[in-house]
């Protein structure tokens, strides 16, 4: 009865140690940078891994001066006339066409995506995500906190 009893409460706690390390593994995991969050979430499949972060200014910029990446603008073609970050295509996250135009980019590339304050282009990234793009980075604060005009 005894080893009974230790044999259930052994299994009991290996569940319990288990279903935690599985929570833990699900959750984004999140780092502070002069008050600001980044999100990491890596979404791990069969047949691909798929990385989405929330960068700060200057890891964005850093990403995107490393080359061969994908910069997309998300904001109004009105917004993106009166100033975008270099070398960004304008893709209108609003506009009824928005994953059609998607879906005609290379995935080959590691994606940076803004907008202006970066709720657009958060929405925009769980679109780009969805759709299998391996590397989707979005610019916490959007173009309005973007130091380096």
């Amino acid at each position: 009865m005894k080893s009974t009893l230790m044999y259930v409460s052994s299994f009991i706690l290996f569940l319990s140690c288990a279903s935690a390390v599985t929570n833990e593994q699900a959750n984004p995991a999140e780092v502070s940078t002069n008050n600001q969050t980044s999100t990491t979430e890596t979404i791990a499949t069969a047949e691909k891994t798929i990385i989405s972060k929330d960068l700060t200014a200057q890891e964005f910029k850093a990403g995107i001066d490393g080359g061969n990446i994908l910069l997309v603008d998300v904001r109004t073609p009105g917004e993106f006339s009166g100033g975008s970050i270099a070398g960004a295509v304008n893709i209108d996250y609003t506009a009824a066409d928005f994953s059609q135009k998607i879906d005609g980019l290379s995935k080959d590339k590691p994606v940076y995506i803004f907008c202006q304050s970066g709720g657009r282009s958060g929405k925009a990234l769980k679109v780009f995500t969805d759709k299998g793009f391996p590397e989707v980075y979005n610019l916490i604060g959007g173009y309005g906190a973007w130091p380096f005009k």
